[in-house]
């Protein structure tokens, strides 16, 4: 963390590692950052690995750019989170306000709103985004084929933007709730599988 360029990125930024689950911190601006507490926090995460799979994953810091719908707006894009099972997918998680007061909406593939929580509050019914059928294109593409997996993307009008792969959604140790939609989820995963 001491060779980072502070003076050389692109602001806002996002700092992540490629190694653990929720390091993430968004840089908005160089002035507005104090340098030796970015180095320490990224130095804490590079000595932590959850879950534990993620062990064999060389810890990394990452500087992203920063993804926006409207340029100037700084606003956080919505974060599509498509659960693919067998190479199709069967949910779509929609995170709303990710750094402020999170909320998720769930969805069919076909953009059926499911009144489920998953660890955050719901956010409701919402309408589908612009580019829903590249999306899910690209998802299922992404997937490989592979029993499960969920395939992270973003909409930004103009352009869609992988974000990530999954095996282990919330480190796979959040539930639906109800309970009852593991069942249903299960189902999903049945019918597709091949």
């Amino acid at each position: 963390m001491s060779l980072v360029d502070f003076d050389g990125l692109v602001y806002p930024v996002v700092v992540k590692s490629t190694h653990g689950t929720s390091h993430v911190k968004i840089l908005w601006s160089k002035n507005e950052i104090d340098e030796d507490s970015i180095r320490r926090l990224c130095e804490g995460w590079l000595s932590e690995h959850f879950p534990l799979w993620y062990s064999k994953i060389p810890p990394q810091i990452i500087f992203e750019e920063f993804l926006s719908v409207d340029d100037g707006s700084w606003v956080v894009p919505v974060d599509y989170k498509f659960f693919v099972f067998s190479g199709v997918v069967g949910l779509v998680v929609v995170d709303l306000d990710r750094f402020g007061k999170h909320k998720r909406s769930l969805f069919t593939r076909d953009w059926r709103h499911i009144n489920v929580a998953y660890e955050y509050p719901k956010g409701g019914d919402l309408s589908p985004p612009p580019n829903l059928e590249t999306m899910v294109q690209l998802a299922e593409k992404l997937s490989n084929g592979r029993e499960f997996v969920r395939i992270d993307l973003y909409d930004l009008g103009t352009r869609v933007v992988f974000g990530e792969i999954t095996h282990s959604p919330d480190a796979s140790l959040v539930r639906f709730e109800p309970d009852s939609f593991d069942f249903e989820a299960g189902k999903m995963w049945k019918m597709w599988k091949r």
